[in-house]
């Protein structure tokens, strides 16, 4: 897995270039249906609107890449917004831009400008975070060491999720990917080899 970046939360931000009002929204989205299901949304919320133009990238790898011009000239509109959101090395993240034509005819260069700034302005009113590689996981020991082991994971820059003490104390720990082998050993030092590690699963998470 690798590191990757994404707006943390959904946002607006309004525009308007010779009368038409371009409305940009911005969501976080992890998967293509939830991408496709957030657009739907704003389409309904704005169904006298000229246009929805939007672009959006998913995945790890940016696997996933999509954009419409939605009716704007070819090019003008779908494009630009994804480019902003690739130059911005962004992923998890979905553009939509809803224009209310004004009257006024902007052409082509106009409508790219328009588009572009319409996703840069949002952008940098939303906040950017980073998606790490993590391991999520399970810690298990005895009531003597958990202080001293608390003090030492959250130095190792693990973050606490979850405890148990019902029977004994259990922990899960979000751990940086890098550091799950130097996580595991600092686990055994604290508790002389009784304490246990289980792995749940690995995904990506903002620390």
């Amino acid at each position: 897995m690798k590191e990757y970046r994404g707006v943390k939360y959904e946002s607006i931000n309004e525009i308007e270039i010779q009368r038409s009002r371009f409305i940009c929204e911005l969501f976080p989205v992890h998967t293509q249906d939830e991408a496709e299901n957030t657009l739907n949304l704003v389409r309904e919320s704005y169904k006298d609107a000229t246009h929805h133009c939007f672009a959006y990238i998913v995945g790890e790898h940016g696997i996933v890449m999509r954009m419409s011009d939605d009716g704007e000239p070819q090019g003008t509109s779908g494009p630009p917004m994804l480019e902003v959101l690739k130059k911005r090395g962004l992923s998890d993240t979905l553009a939509v831009v809803t224009r209310y034509f004004g009257g006024i005819k902007l052409g082509a260069n106009g409508l790219v400008g328009a588009y572009s700034r319409s996703v840069s302005e949002a952008l940098d009113k939303n906040e950017i975070v980073t998606y790490t590689p993590t391991v999520i996981v399970d810690v298990e020991v005895d009531y003597t060491h958990y202080g001293k082991l608390t003090n030492k994971l959250i130095d190792l820059g693990a973050k606490e999720l979850e405890k148990d003490f019902s029977q004994g104390v259990k922990v899960k720990y979000a751990v940086r990917e890098e550091s799950i082998e130097l996580f595991s050993k600092s686990v055994a030092a604290i508790t002389s080899g009784s304490g246990k590690v289980t792995e749940i699963e690995r995904k990506h998470y903002i620390f």
